[in-house]
């Protein structure tokens, strides 16, 4: 699979981007524009290079319905994350967690525990929109 926006962000920030838009589609099913609509947004805050979710958004502010999302069906399945061995550190996790650190000590499982969500400088045009996750995950 591959992603439709900034293929320079990391797999894991491109795997949350893919899950986050197959939750907004989950929101169309039930209805919910209102909530996709920001969702979208939310979305291109975090890639606006995402190309699913400018034409979800453009539709969304069609005055068309039903909304066409079966094509953006195929293009919301998330990239798959390369396979890791338990223990096994990788050249990214060697770059983040500096040894002696508080995160170096902790084990696997403690680590997926961690939100290493990256920071997103604000965007004046964005600071209106509720970033509230629109599914808890």
């Amino acid at each position: 699979m591959t992603y439709l926006g900034n293929a320079s962000l990391a797999p894991e920030v491109q795997e949350r981007i893919a899950r986050s838009f197959q939750q907004t589609l989950e929101l169309i099913d039930q209805g919910n524009e209102r909530e996709a609509k920001l969702g979208c947004e939310f979305i291109l805050g975090m890639d606006p290079l995402f190309q699913p979710a400018s034409t979800l958004l453009e539709r969304l502010n069609d005055a068309r319905r039903p909304i066409a999302v079966d094509d953006l069906k195929a293009d919301a399945a998330a990239p798959s994350p390369s396979p890791r061995v338990a223990g096994e550190e990788t050249e990214l996790d060697a770059d983040l967690v500096a040894p002696g650190s508080d995160l170096a000590a902790l084990d696997d499982d403690e680590l997926e525990a961690v939100d290493a969500t990256p920071l997103i400088p604000p965007d004046p045009e964005l600071e209106a929109v509720d970033a509230t996750p629109l599914i808890p995950p």
